[in-house]
């Protein structure tokens, strides 16, 4: 049966491509169960990224799948196929279970997302060599107290206000309407407020941010364009791929000190993706969800070294640190890449202190090999993994030009 959903239709991408305030509000939108003891559910992290099990559950039967949590917007979807597998009928309540947890969306407030597979890009600009077929958005994770344990690879939901907590507690402000949960990142003494947001590998920064700090601080500057896990979204724009990165020696999350924080400050041009031309407004159509003006989303390459607990009711989180931030967590060949259904392209070679990190390999060439193991298929984390090594180490990277193919001797930089 061809079903027509009407659904808010919505671009999930790690930043929201819509303002929040086109999607229905999600406050008291959803059902779960009273008096929840704390239930695990295990995850899978690609490219830092959290993929959890879910079952979707129709008048025709129910549908088990991976979808991406995400912390970034408000409404959760699955794609159509997923609908239709389980009967589900437009304009009614949408039901699913996360970990067993039964929970149940009042009508309107579930999104459709596009039958879409690895290779190609699932939805915006995520891709997952995993078959990812839903996202799980904070519009549903406001209704639970939530852990996020990445070096267990679990995430506990339990009734608001019932769950135990350690670590540093953080103040955090949460726009019931959608569930976006904001912190004070302090510099300097100053707050900027970012989104916390799991469903971003690594804090991308608005331009004019990145050069307030820049100005006071010239040496965080460590190299133009996106490298390692800054170059997650892995698209063809300047705002990535022209991005600046720099490493910030210690700020503070709320009362929280933190050292060695990397950054990617974007370029300000967008080159209309998500129908912007200009990164700054990225964040002005994304903040439309959060409580307050921010200038970041709060990313993976910081909350992995907690374990985090939140209490949306109360507004508060606690911290807990597992390990230290490691400053050469970007080591990497300098290559700042592009993907498209499935292979990896040269995006730009990543400079520092103003020359190029490799020579050899041009804008468009596609990757063929590392260290003559094909790369056809790779995840990220398999490609950066590839590329790592310490500074001076040598990787023979093989590409495609023309029809040729040509293999140089690349050097891993410090970043």
């Amino acid at each position: 049966m061809n079903y027509r959903f009407l659904y808010a239709a919505l671009l999930f991408a790690s930043a929201a491509s819509l303002a929040q305030d086109e999607t229905p509000s999600m406050a008291g939108k959803f059902t779960i169960p009273a008096n929840l003891k704390p239930t695990v559910v295990p995850f899978i992290l690609e490219g830092d990224q959290i993929l959890i099990e879910v079952e979707a559950d129709g008048p025709t039967g129910s549908r088990k799948l991976l979808a991406n949590l995400n912390m970034g917007n408000a409404l959760s979807g699955f794609q159509k196929h997923i609908y239709e597998a389980i009967g589900q009928v437009p304009h009614t309540a949408v039901k699913f279970r996360i970990g067993g947890v039964p929970i149940e969306a009042a009508p309107g407030v579930s999104g459709l997302l596009a039958d879409k597979a690895y290779p190609d890009r699932q939805w915006g600009t995520f891709f997952f060599t995993h078959d990812v077929e839903g996202s799980i958005q904070c519009g549903v994770l406001q209704n639970f107290d939530i852990t996020l344990d990445y070096s267990r690879k679990t995430l506990t939901l339990a009734a608001p206000g019932t769950l135990p907590h350690d670590g540093v507690a953080v103040p955090i402000r949460v726009k019931p309407e959608t569930g976006v949960a904001s912190v004070d990142f302090i510099v300097d003494g100053k707050a900027y407020p970012m989104v916390i947001d799991v469903g971003g590998p690594y804090i991308w920064v608005r331009p004019s941010t990145a050069e307030t700090w820049l100005k006071a601080h010239p040496d965080w500057r460590h190299a133009e364009g996106a490298v390692g896990t800054a170059n997650y979204g892995m698209v063809p724009v300047h705002a990535e791929q022209e991005g600046t990165l720099m490493r910030l020696p210690e700020v503070h999350i709320g009362p929280l000190k933190v050292a060695n924080v990397g950054v990617l400050g974007t370029d300000p041009r967008l080159d209309g993706l998500f129908g912007l031309e200009r990164s700054e407004n990225l964040y002005d159509a994304w903040q439309e969800g959060a409580a307050e003006p921010v200038v970041a989303w709060l990313g993976a390459n910081v909350l992995k070294h907690y374990r985090i607990t939140i209490d949306y009711k109360a507004q508060m989180s606690w911290w807990k640190k597992i390990d230290d931030i490691d400053p050469h967590e970007l080591d990497q060949v300098g290559i700042s890449f592009v993907y498209d259904k499935g292979v990896y392209s040269v995006g730009r070679v990543v400079t520092k202190d103003g020359k190029p990190t490799v020579t050899g390999v041009e804008k468009g060439d596609k990757i063929v090999s590392i260290d003559d193991a094909p790369v056809k298929g790779w995840s990220r984390d398999q490609l950066f993994a590839a590329l790592g090594g310490k500074p001076g180490d040598l990787h023979r990277v093989t590409v495609e030009r023309a029809g040729k193919t040509l293999t140089r001797s690349l050097p891993v930089t410090a970043f």
